[in-house]
């Protein structure tokens, strides 16, 4: 094999050649986007769940620390977080139950085992009509 050299116009050719060849390929590909973080306390809205749950699975759900410390702030990926809950939800552990059954309300001043107390009669004040 013999050894090539271009010239500075022959490198300039192949710039303007490859150019719109490269132009084109960018427009095609979708731009990558950086991940939506959010706190715990909208994770929880979001998914419904509790701050308590979020915080108690954070390293499950896809937590990413901010900073340095004892106490790094916690952001998590929502795309992630939605993932791993969708995971959990269908896994082979996961299973629909059927909701705690309902107890019936009670009557307003009902007292339960007790009987009622007798009331007072109500009697005019004297002097009034």
């Amino acid at each position: 094999m013999s050894e090539r050299t271009l010239s500075d116009a022959d490198v300039a050719a192949l710039a303007d050649a490859l150019a719109p060849r490269l132009a084109d390929a960018l427009a095609q590909t979708p731009p990558a986007q950086a991940p939506r973080l959010a706190g715990a306390a909208e994770v929880a809205m979001r998914f419904g769940v509790s701050r308590d749950f979020v915080y108690a699975n954070a390293d499950r759900i896809g937590v990413v620390r901010i900073g340095e410390g004892p106490r790094p702030r916690l952001r998590f990926d929502l795309d992630a977080v939605a993932e791993q809950l969708s995971a959990c939800s269908t896994s082979k552990g996961s299973r629909e139950r059927d909701p705690a059954p309902r107890a019936k309300p009670k009557r307003p001043g009902a007292r339960s085992g007790r009987k009622s107390a007798r009331l007072l009669p109500i009697t005019p004040v004297r002097g009034s009509k």
